[in-house]
């Protein structure tokens, strides 16, 4: 999946119309944290918040798949902080 470039500016104030859940959209920003700033999930995870097992959920889940885990929005803001060029 495209990652569409990230808001700037006063766009970067959380806004849950911004919401995304799909999985897709979070291994994207979670590939683009990893590739940009050479932490691992466990870092990741830390730095969010989250167990890193519920990370890896994140990642591991499928579009498809009826158990698809949504991401919680503030959890998106974040990544989505982290993976802002």
């Amino acid at each position: 999946m495209e990652l569409a470039p990230l808001p700037q500016g006063d766009a970067m104030r959380p806004n849950s119309k911004r919401h995304k859940p799909e999985p897709a959209y979070v291994r994207t920003l979670l590939e683009r944290i990893l590739a940009r700033t050479g932490m691992d999930d466990e870092q990741v995870s830390e730095r969010i918040g989250v167990h890193v097992r519920t990370l890896r959920r994140w990642y591991a889940s499928l579009d498809t798949d009826k158990t698809a885990i949504s991401i919680p929005y503030a959890y998106q803001f974040a990544l989505e902080e982290l993976a802002r060029d």
